[in-house]
């Protein structure tokens, strides 16, 4: 377990830890003054197998398929992370899809964060992520399941000493069971 964190802010990066002892990392977009000190994050793209390879760096967020549809930013509490249960490892500065990422529909009206923009439209609501928070134990599952698939090709690669790229490519060629 990580040390207590007083304050969270945007651009700390975090530890989420599978079930099957590896790890992912992921960043932190927006954090909620408002809402019960919800966290907006966002998935960055490895996984790793030791705490000690893990490399903080920027990469295609990565996107979950969802009861709500694709998701590639994720809202929950921060008191995990305040505990150190998931401890922040680093920081990542913010860019402009970072900035992009933080507008969300609550109740069919628009934010930015936790700021009111306007009244949606009906035919507006698909444009914007919903505001769904998800419970720390809901976040590990979601997260574990998402990731399940990288995991096992690391493991087949570990075991048959190839290089991980290449199951990428033996499954788009239809080669790989």
């Amino acid at each position: 377990m990580g040390d207590l964190v007083k304050t969270i802010v945007p651009g700390d990066v975090f530890l989420l830890p599978l079930k099957k002892k590896y790890f992912v990392t992921a960043k932190i977009i927006w954090v909620s003054k408002v809402y019960n000190s919800a966290i907006g994050y966002v998935l960055l793209p490895k996984v790793f197998k030791n705490e000690n390879d893990i490399v903080i760096e920027e990469g295609v967020y990565k996107t979950i398929e969802t009861y709500a549809g694709n998701e590639i930013i994720f809202y929950c509490y921060g008191s995990n992370i305040r505990k150190g249960v998931w401890p922040v490892i680093g920081k990542l500065p913010l860019n402009s899809f970072d900035d992009k990422l933080i507008y969300h529909e609550i109740g069919g009206n628009l934010y930015k964060g936790d700021h009111f923009v306007k009244k949606l439209e009906q035919d507006e609501y698909q444009q914007y992520h919903s505001y769904l928070l998800g419970g720390n134990q809901a976040v590990l599952n979601t997260v574990d399941d998402a990731f399940e698939n990288e995991i096992v090709d690391t493991e087949l690669a570990v075991d048959k000493i190839i290089d991980p790229s290449e199951i990428a490519e033996a499954k788009i060629k239809g080669s790989y069971p």
